[in-house]
């Protein structure tokens, strides 16, 4: 079969634009309040030619007709922010799916979760809209007397899906009295509840007489005949038909541009880590601390042999704890997945501008700003400091950046493959641990086979390290090697026969810049193309 409406046949894109959808789970922000969420919504749902004012005006007219002015500067709330009621929730859910306007509006069980007072609430709310002339279709369980009288028409189904009423609710009584062999219904039992235990307490034989009496009944042939007259006067292929929607499958599937999307997103990015700073404070801390106590363990570094082997180990230390650090982006993808899924079925915005945002709000504030913290280290060291630091300064943060991108895409990729974050967090601890063991620090590159040889290409700290090696000693004078048995032994080395002697070649620099940012790169499309695909 195929899906019609007013006779016209639809795809999902079409639906999008013409009908609202309310899950039975709110899935909202909770670090929104009301109003941001709804002029997010607004912003990106509504036509592009509706200026900001408009926007607003639709916002604060969808408020007033669902009660929503007392919590608009509430926050929704989550597990970690309090904020409004689950019957707020449930209006706040509607009124984001009434902002552009829908004709048709579907929700799946709204009633679940609340009390009878806002139960009932609730439904007359959606009663009021339905007299505004939005049909709405909802599903719902064992609705009390007053609620199911505020119903026009019902399906009832049976537990294996089959159909057994379909009509008017005004009818149902009327069929239900005519059927035989059905066990009295007392004037004052709710028909919702009556009809429910007789399907499920009569069993099988009692369902199918159900369905063969409906099969058979008035309300069918009236049914029909309703269907017939829909055909006819929107059944049309006729492009200027009144139920035509060929305009609406010419139109885009997002009202709004890509630039346009990612810009909301960050914003909301951008709130919600000021309102929840805790895991930016945390790495800002912790950054700063580990540079400070790096600089204070390695101060002014010798140029000997023990002062090479220990600016080697500093350079590797720092490398270390970026792959590590990286591991905090693992569940960035699972966290906000659902709210993204339905916020995109809903053609608020696409997968390539979430992807964006939620990269760029990773990637800047907890990557970038902190990885330039190292400057301290650098200088508390002594990096550099047999050439000219100020030249090589900037390199060494480069480095630094590109390295910390190549880990956080590898970490992001590996979250994005799997649902449960502790399994992705497992995989992307087995990641990090190989990519140390072939860096080249812990295996000498002197001793490596043909197997170490190519996890070596694979692994990005050895690209790191190795760029940050080059940076330090080539071109370098002044260095020696000694010994602790003769200290008058002393022979002096240059920073690019340091580098041979560890089997590094001095004018791999770019190449090893390039290697980190192809790795990004390539990270990155393969973190986005399982996200896209997945969902």
């Amino acid at each position: 079969g195929d899906i019609r409406v007013n006779g016209q046949p639809v795809n999902p894109a079409v639906m999008t634009q013409i009908a609202g959808y309310a899950p039975q789970s709110d899935i909202l922000p909770g670090t929104s309040t009301v109003w941001e969420y709804l002029v997010f919504h607004a912003n990106l749902r509504l036509p592009a030619e509706y200026s900001p004012a408009e926007k607003k005006a639709r916002v604060r007219s969808i408020v007033s007709q669902l009660g929503l002015k007392k919590i608009t500067e509430s926050f929704i709330g989550d597990d970690y922010t309090r904020g409004i009621s689950g019957g707020e929730k449930k209006r706040v859910s509607v009124a984001s799916e009434l902002l552009h306007r829908p004709c048709l509006m579907f929700l799946d069980e709204p009633t679940t979760g609340l009390d009878s007072t806002n139960a009932a609430t609730m439904v007359e709310l959606l009663s009021s809209l339905a007299a505004q002339g939005i049909t709405i279709i909802l599903s719902i369980q064992q609705p009390r007397s007053d609620i199911f009288a505020l119903m026009e028409r019902v399906l009832v189904l049976s537990s294996n899906g089959e159909m057994v009423y379909s009509g008017p609710v005004v009818d149902l009584d009327h069929f239900l009295s005519n059927t035989p062999n059905l066990p009295e219904k007392g004037a004052s039992d709710n028909t919702a509840d009556y009809i429910l235990d007789v399907i499920i307490k009569g069993g099988d034989s009692v369902v199918e007489e159900l369905i063969r009496a409906f099969e058979d009944s008035d309300v069918v042939k009236k049914e029909l005949d309703l269907l017939r007259q829909v055909y006819r006067n929107y059944g049309s292929d006729d492009e200027d038909g009144p139920g035509d929607t060929h305009h609406l499958l010419k139109r885009r599937k997002f009202t709004v541009s890509y630039g346009t999307q990612v810009s909301w997103l960050s914003k909301r990015h951008l709130k919600n880590t000021v309102r929840q700073p805790f895991l930016v404070y945390l790495n800002f801390i912790s950054t700063a601390v580990i540079s400070v106590m790096l600089g204070l363990v390695f101060y002014h570094t010798n140029v000997n042999f023990g002062g090479i082997q220990n600016r080697m180990g500093s350079m590797f230390f720092i490398v270390l704890y970026l792959g590590l650090a990286s591991l905090s982006s693992v569940p960035v993808w699972n966290e906000h997945k659902l709210l993204f899924l339905r916020e995109r079925a809903s053609g608020a915005y696409g997968t390539m501008a979430h992807f964006t945002s939620v990269v760029l709000f990773d990637i800047v504030p907890m990557r970038i700003i902190p990885t330039c913290m190292f400057s301290v280290s650098f200088f508390m060291i002594g990096l550099s400091s047999t050439t000219d630091a100020i030249l090589h300064f900037p390199v060494f943060v480069l480095i630094l950046v590109l390295a910390n991108a190549a880990a956080v895409s590898m970490s992001m990729c590996i979250g994005a493959c799997f649902p449960d974050t502790k399994i992705a967090n497992a995989f992307a601890s087995l990641a990090v641990l190989l990519t140390i063991m072939y860096s080249g620090f812990i295996l000498s590159r002197h001793t490596m086979g043909a197997f170490s040889k190519v996890m070596s290409n694979l692994s990005y700290m050895s690209f790191a390290f190795e760029a940050l090696l080059i940076n330090e000693f080539h071109g370098a004078q002044g260095y020696y090697f000694d010994s602790y048995a003769d200290k008058a032994l002393r022979v002096n080395v240059t920073g690019d026969e340091v580098l041979a002697l560890f089997d590094y070649n001095a004018n791999y620099l770019l190449w090893d810049m390039a290697a980190l940012a192809m790795m990004s790169c390539i990270c990155f499309g393969l973190c986005f193309a399982i996200i896209h695909f997945k969902s």
